[in-house]
């Protein structure tokens, strides 16, 4: 403990997460003043949490041409794409449900960010790696069902022949990751959402996991991982 003490003390906090954002030609303006809004508090609230030793990382809100969203290293920014979140709104039929799942993929992204300002390691794929990360993240603030809905979304667009060797998990794998470690994080999703039993129940069975201890071992390491850089 003293050692974990001393070692953030020795931390030193040179940068801020800034947000940044742009126009849209295409995204209504009460829906680019939502995602401003939203990142904007989600910046106060990192600011407020995480030192940035390396300086400062950008979040950057903006037309792409194209359904994405990622960090760009040389740069140290996170872009966000509106193109993705019209693709949530269009896949979910409300702003509400797009909301959640556009902001578990920036915590998704947040992970890259932390992952190469903050020099942390990652034991697997870095995509399977963050995508737990943001799980830990948004079942702390309440907000579990958001990564079980961007899973569902990720499971849709999977085409029908699968990319082995992708970076990422094939659509159906992550679903059921997401899926397992939300609820393993916050079981009483299933009480909230029957819908989600059977899914489950394949998930932990067929499966043979325990998303509890799965969920609680990510838990762990990214307190591990983030003790350094917190802010007390």
């Amino acid at each position: 403990m003293i050692i974990d003490a001393i070692q953030n003390a020795l931390t030193e906090d040179n940068g801020n997460f800034i947000i940044i954002t742009e126009d849209s030609s295409q995204l209504w303006p009460e829906y680019k003043q939502a995602l401003s809004q939203s990142g904007q508090r989600i910046a106060i609230f990192l600011n407020d949490s995480l030192k940035l030793p390396k300086g400062d990382i950008l979040i950057s809100f903006r037309d792409c041409g194209t359904v994405n969203a990622f960090y760009n290293p040389q740069d140290a920014e996170i872009i966000m794409c509106y193109e993705l979140f019209q693709k949530f709104l269009s896949f979910y039929g409300n702003k509400q449900n797009a909301v959640k799942a556009y902001f578990f993929v920036f915590f998704h992204e947040l992970g890259h960010a932390l992952v190469d300002q903050l020099d942390l390691s990652i034991l697997g794929k870095e995509e399977d790696g963050v995508d737990g990360m943001a799980t830990v993240i948004m079942v702390n603030t309440e907000m579990p069902e958001a990564a079980i809905l961007a899973g569902f979304f990720f499971n849709n667009q999977q085409d029908s022949e699968h990319n082995w060797f992708d970076s990422h998990s094939v659509g159906p794998q992550r679903m059921v990751n997401l899926v397992c470690w939300a609820i393993g994080g916050q079981p009483d999703l299933l009480l909230e959402n029957p819908n989600l039993m059977d899914l489950a129940k394949q998930i932990i069975i067929l499966g043979q996991r325990d998303c509890k201890a799965e969920y609680n071992q990510q838990e762990s390491a990214v307190e591990e991982f983030w003790k350094p850089y917190v802010k007390y």
